[in-house]
């Protein structure tokens, strides 16, 4: 722009007034010079706003310190008027305790002046009552002091009078007593004084005459109570020492010292409880004599006693008719075990006549022959005669029955089940699998050999496959994978035989409805028609061709081997197809210890002469061998004194056991002998019971307290002829 001068005023142009001023001459000038015609000015907005801005914020800035320091100043002006007050305060405080304090030493000395004051009082009273007494009267002071003494006077005698301790002379001067307190009372002159403090000083007396008395009494009292309490004392020591004199007599007797310092002690305690003066020091040396006469009897050997000395003590003048008791106890028990036995044994006889159609001599004379092979396998008539009545029952001769109760006696005795069970669970296998009689035995064999390897036992085996080896067998599962399968589930779920036999059996019969084309569950009614193709989608055949199944113990041998390879979900597939839902856990178990099963399928090929080795070895040496033969003796002893015909006799009367004891010996001539010996056979076999009576393991590893089948002869009777000896 020509001719144009142009003044611009910014933020950043700071500058005084006169130095704008002077800014404003020079401009003028240069206009002048210049010849400029128009002046132009300029703001420079955006700087001034910023300017103005930090303006503002200084002067905020400005206006919070000078707040805070007025604040400041404040509270200093304010602190500095709290100490002024805290300082007066504290003034005030000290003055108002030298106040009190001054005050409280004014009172202590005006109450230590009253004190003096009040002696001084008491110190003249005195004197005037000390110069009236010419004159015959006495102060009030005087007459205090009298109801005092009246007053405590009369409680003590009111206390002598409630312990029944006051005499008829006390009783007088205290009614003196009070007369002189009234005559005082009424005229408190000296010469009433003087007589009631007479009177008082009488019965004073009197009462600590009493009291003397009385603490005699008491002393005398006690004496009395302590000699009784000393005499209850030795006569109690007395009894001890006679006790055991009488106890230990015929040992004391033997040592003329030890028997002399026993009498010795015993006459001096009843001498002294006789007349009161007692040759010891106290009860206490009396006590002491006593134990020292027992520690030497002790150490002498006096105190052991005969088996007769304890019976003596125990019975003491009752021991004969206790010992005549005990035999007759002995004696009826003895026949009523005797009658149990002929009971049991003709049940026997039954049931062997109706399984053979013999007479019954011929089935005696087949008991009397079981007895003795009961003997040789170390069981109980009994059990050999149940046994072989369940054989005779299937329709097999005596010779067979003969030789498959002793398997199912083995199976027994070693797997610790019943006899009945065993012939059960044998017969169970034997159909099943079609096992001829000669070779039952192997079957002994298989169950015990893997019972010596695996946590299980032979019975349970045998029980486990009484309840699968058909549907086992009908699947093509040999009966040594079969109890190899039993024992691996059994010993790792310790289900019981039972179980482990339904699940194994579930199993078996869902392959076999299969097998048949019947597509649903024989034990739980389940649809199982895509149980083929279910298996099929994992690889797991069940046929050879479409008309052929495969050995299902191969199928199981397969599943087994690739277990491991398929999911959690394959193998929750698996185990519901093959086993159903119920028994799905115990198909698992079966197929994480099928090496386990498999070992012990092994085991069960090799057993050949197990049982009857462990039998030989283990069972017929163990004492419950021996107590079943005791009792087979026992079973034909019995049989022998007293035939099944005479008991049946007897109690088709009706007439009980007394009657059928009186008809034993009425029985004739025959009958004595027999009875004695009964007696003689019953004395023999306390023998036996006494060392049979024992708690022992068998070799079976069963617990069992062993007692000869009931006989009730106890210790006492057991050492009968120590007595007769």
């Amino acid at each position: 722009m020509a001719n144009t001068v142009e003044l611009v005023f910014g933020a950043d142009q700071v500058r005084t007034t006169s130095q704008v001023i002077s800014d404003l001459q020079a401009i003028a000038k240069n206009i002048e010079a210049s010849g400029t015609t128009k002046l132009r000015f300029s703001i420079d907005t955006k700087g001034i706003e910023s300017a103005g801005s930090a303006i503002q914020k200084n002067v905020k800035a400005f206006s919070l310190t000078n707040v805070a320091n007025e604040s400041k100043k404040a509270m200093s002006a304010a602190t500095a008027e709290m100490t002024r007050a805290k300082i007066a305060t504290q003034n005030v405080k000290t003055e108002s305790a030298k106040l009190v304090g001054q005050k409280q030493a004014e009172i202590a000395a005006h109450k230590s002046n009253a004190a003096a004051i009040q002696e001084e009082i008491s110190k003249l009273r005195l004197q005037k009552a000390v110069g009236s007494s010419s004159s015959g009267s006495v102060n009030l002071n005087s007459q205090a002091v009298a109801n005092v003494s009246y007053s405590n006077i009369s409680n003590t005698v009111s206390e002598l009078t409630s312990t029944k301790q006051v005499t008829t002379e006390l009783t007088n001067s205290f009614s003196k007593l009070a007369l002189a307190k009234s005559a005082f009372d009424n005229a408190p002159t000296k010469a009433n004084l003087d007589a009631y403090n007479a009177q008082k000083t009488t019965i004073n007396s009197l009462i600590s005459s009493i009291n003397r008395a009385t603490a005699s009494e008491k002393q005398h009292q006690q004496s009395i109570h302590s000699t009784e309490s000393d005499l209850l004392q030795y006569k109690k020591v007395l009894a001890q020492v006679e006790s055991q004199y009488n106890r230990y007599s015929a040992n004391i007797q033997k040592s003329p010292e030890l028997d002399s310092n026993y009498q010795s002690v015993i006459t001096k305690l009843k001498s002294g409880i006789s007349s009161g003066n007692f040759d010891f020091k106290d009860v206490t040396d009396a006590r002491t004599q006593v134990a020292d006469l027992d520690n030497t009897l002790t150490e002498t050997g006096g105190k052991v006693e005969t088996f007769t000395q304890k019976l003596k003590n125990l019975f003491g003048i009752h021991l004969t008719t206790a010992l005549t008791m005990v035999g007759i106890h002995a004696l009826v028990q003895g026949l009523n075990q005797v009658y149990n036995s002929v009971v049991k044994l003709d049940e026997a006889v039954v049931n062997l006549q109706v399984a053979t159609g013999y007479s019954r001599e011929q089935t005696q004379a087949l008991i009397n022959d079981y007895s003795n092979y009961a003997k040789e396998l170390g069981a109980t008539t009994t059990q050999v005669a149940d046994s072989a009545n369940d054989w005779l029952r299937q329709g097999y001769s005596i010779e067979q029955a003969n030789t498959l109760i002793k398997d199912s006696m083995m199976l027994s005795k070693l797997g610790m089940i019943e006899s009945s069970e065993s012939t059960t669970d044998l017969t169970a296998v034997m159909k099943a699998y079609g096992v001829q009689i000669s070779d039952v035995s192997s079957i002994v064999d298989k169950f015990t050999k893997i019972d010596m390897e695996a946590a299980t036992s032979a019975g349970d085996i045998a029980t486990a496959m009484s309840y699968t080896a058909t549907s086992a067998n009908d699947a093509g599962v040999s009966i040594d994978k079969l109890a190899g399968y039993i024992a691996s589930v059994a010993e790792t779920s310790q289900a019981g035989a039972e179980n482990v036999g339904t699940f194994l059996k579930t199993m078996f019969a869902r392959m076999s409805a299969i097998k048949a084309g019947d597509l649903v569950d024989p034990t739980t009614s389940d649809d199982i028609s895509n149980v083929e193709s279910a298996l099929s989608g994992l690889g797991i055949k069940l046929r050879d061709s479409n008309s052929e199944f495969r050995n299902f113990g191969d199928v199981l041998d397969e599943v087994a081997g690739r277990w491991s390879s398929f999911s959690s979900v394959q193998q929750a597939a698996v185990a519901s197809a093959f086993s159903g839902t119920r028994q799905i856990d115990k198909f698992r178990i079966l197929m994480s210890q099928y090496s386990t099963a498999t070992k012990y399928a092994t085991d069960a090929t090799n057993s050949q002469g197990s049982a009857l080795e462990k039998y030989n070895n283990s069972y017929l040496k163990s004492v419950e061998a021996a107590q079943d033969r005791v009792t087979a003796s026992f079973e034909n002893f019995s049989n022998t004194i007293l035939n099944s015909d005479l008991v049946a006799g007897t109690f088709n009367t009706g007439s009980g056991i007394l009657d059928f004891l009186t008809k034993i010996i009425d029985f004739g001539d025959g009958a004595i002998p027999k009875i004695a010996l009964l007696v003689a056979g019953i004395a023999a076999l306390t023998k036996v019971q006494t060392a049979l009576n024992l708690s022992y393991t068998n070799s079976t590893g069963r617990h069992k307290m062993i007692c000869l089948v009931n006989m009730p002869v106890n210790d006492l009777v057991a050492t009968r002829n120590e007595l007769v000896a």
